[in-house]
């Protein structure tokens, strides 16, 4: 992304066999988060995202964490997971 940006492409999404629903948050290795989706159904997700802030240049270790629900009325937590990447940051 470039500097200054606050829309990231990044591709999430709760496959269409999963049974139960998944929250995404995208945050830097030092625990700043940059963005919380709500429940995605399964077979929902999206293709890029709005940051809560901008970062200047560089490259930052980031990740996704994944945090499932039970897609009942009470939306129980189950499990959860996280996919590592490196955020770049250019002008």
């Amino acid at each position: 992304m470039k500097t200054g940006d606050t829309t990231l492409n990044l591709r999430v999404g709760n496959p269409s066999g999963n049974a139960c629903y998944l929250k995404a948050t995208v945050m830097l290795d030092d625990g700043t988060t940059l963005y919380t989706s709500g429940l995605l159904e399964p077979g929902k997700g999206f293709e890029s995202i709005t940051l809560t802030q901008t970062l200047t240049t560089g490259s930052y270790d980031a990740r996704v964490h994944y945090q499932a629900y039970t897609l009942d009325d009470k939306k129980t937590p189950l499990n959860s997971a996280d996919s590592a990447f490196t955020l770049t940051v250019t002008e």
